[in-house]
């Protein structure tokens, strides 16, 4: 196997595993307002009244890229048992219900055949890994540029936003290009777990990252069943919780800025709810979380009294 495509090789060997070690990030909407997600299995559209029904069956994709014409965009990714390699394919679903193969089929992880992270022109992301991690570009017409490079061992999921700002996740941080090429970080120690999702953590602690039209970014906490928004300032704050056995791995804003999420179980089962008139505030966190801080403005308290007998002591 290249050196280089390495990293694309370790990453999705882990879909090869049960539905739980790896869930899907593909949730995308056209502009007539349909949803469409993927199960691992197939791929789903939620129409605006609520109707579903199967867009694409018997495709493994994990991400999914819908552009403005409508065209939606995944792969098939197999593992063939007799070679003991993995085979994928990239397809496209038109608006007129035509189902084409774009790429393939052919050996996953020997070149750089295609990638699913693209922004609003299509331009496609992707990461080279050797000694040094180089994020890289292919705009449309084939043109291929670096765009950065640095030393990251525990590359994540990635995010595009749809003016081709780079996000992506390394370990329990995540990270953006600039537009002078430079990585700076984001936002870091993003991970929290609950008991239901402790199995998520490490590896897939952190999924889905996607924004919203104010410039804020948005990070699925798988293993803590709950979605972290970072403000353009680099303000964390926790603004939806899962429920029931639940946990978030993507989501998006509609035109209208109601928020889409998806969800997975630990029983492989996804659904996708929809949160109308999103505020985006911070809503309460777990309720270890919430006796530590009550613990912590209670000690401050009693530290401000001590403080304050103390002063006044002083004064006599």
């Amino acid at each position: 196997m290249n050196k280089k495509y390495f990293i694309a090789g370790i990453f999705l060997l882990a879909f090869a595993l049960p539905l739980w070690a790896h869930p899907g990030i593909g949730l995308v909407q056209d502009s007539k307002g349909n949803i469409y997600y993927t199960d691992l299995k197939q791929v789903w559209k939620r129409s605006p009244d609520g109707q579903l029904s199967i867009a694409v069956p018997k495709v493994q994709t994990h991400q999914l890229y819908m552009d403005a014409k409508d065209n939606l965009y995944g792969e098939n990714l197999e593992y063939e048992g007799d070679t003991k390699k993995f085979s994928h394919y990239l397809w496209v679903l038109h608006p007129d219900g035509k189902l084409e193969t774009l790429i393939g089929p052919k050996q996953a992880f020997v070149t750089h055949d295609y990638s699913l992270v693209r922004d609003s022109i299509g331009d496609q992301y992707w990461v080279e890994q050797a000694r040094l991690s180089r994020f890289m570009k292919e705009t449309p017409d084939g043109v291929v540029t670096q765009l950065a490079e640095g030393f990251f061992n525990n590359l994540k999921w990635m995010y595009a936003t749809p003016e081709g700002t780079l996000y992506f996740i390394n370990a329990n941080a995540l990270y953006k290009i600039d537009s002078t090429h430079l990585i700076r970080p984001v936002a870091k120690s993003l991970p929290v777990t609950t008991d239901s999702f402790a199995f998520a953590s490490p590896n897939n602690d952190l999924m889905g990252i996607w924004s919203d039209y104010s410039g804020n970014i948005y990070v699925a906490v798988f293993s803590g069943q709950l979605i972290k928004k970072i403000s353009p300032k680099g303000a964390v704050t926790i603004v939806e919780n899962s429920q029931d056995g639940w946990s978030p791995t993507a989501g998006l804003f509609d035109k209208k800025g109601d928020l889409w999420i998806m969800e997975y179980n630990n029983r492989n089962e996804v659904r996708v709810r929809k949160i109308e008139n999103f505020t985006g505030h911070p809503k309460g966190s777990s309720t270890k979380q919430k006796v530590i801080l009550t613990i912590a403005i209670f000690l401050g308290l009693v530290s401000a009294i001590a403080i304050l007998r103390f002063s006044t002591r002083s004064r006599h």
